[in-house]
């Protein structure tokens, strides 16, 4: 995923995966407490990852200090879960997640070229608007609501009609709704 789509999304949204270069490099935490009486002991550190669409502040989760991460290095960052917060009285997005297992690459990989026009643009508004609907109008948990979004933006931005997955065949009777009470004299 893009991090100009990532930014786009709703606060709470996780599950994200997303690659990129380490800019801004904090140092490494470690971490450790109680929390609604299980206790924790993790590092933490606060880096930026950028990927050619954008920029994200990342409270990436380590298993220990030797996983730190540096300016330039490539990584991939799993688990993710978007976060605001507000500084200087504007509301800005971070994302927690986790260092994936194997995640440095070489120094000749690059990240993937990045195509920006109006449609792909249209695309992350429509996506971003879809999972605001699945989660706040149908009321869909993740990570049903993303498959709900999924079909939403191929009906918006490509026509494409979602199939129900068990329609019956061609000619095939329906089978009775047990939920449905009808009365003939209703009609």
């Amino acid at each position: 995923m893009l991090i100009e789509q990532i930014i786009q999304l709703p606060n709470g949204v996780s599950g994200l995966t997303f690659d990129g270069t380490v800019g801004y490099c904090g140092t490494p935490k470690h971490l450790t407490g109680e929390k609604n009486g299980k206790p924790y002991d993790f590092w933490s550190q606060f880096i930026t990852v950028t990927d050619g669409s954008g920029e994200i502040g990342v409270n990436l989760g380590l298993n220990s200090q030797a996983d730190s991460v540096s300016k330039g290095q490539k990584i991939s960052v799993e688990k993710g879960k978007i976060d605001s917060y507000t500084k200087d009285g504007e509301t800005k997005k971070s994302v927690r997640g986790k260092l994936a297992a194997n995640s440095t690459f070489p120094a000749n990989v690059t990240t993937p070229p990045q195509a920006h026009s109006g449609k792909v643009e249209q695309e992350i508004k429509t996506r971003s608007v879809c999972l605001s609907y699945a989660l706040e109008h149908l009321g869909l948990k993740l990570p049903y609501a993303y498959d709900a979004a999924e079909e939403m933006v191929n009906y918006v931005m490509w026509g494409k009609v979602p199939t129900p997955i068990n329609d019956p065949p061609q000619g095939a009777p329906l089978p009775p709704d047990e939920n449905v009470n009808v009365n003939p004299d209703d009609f």
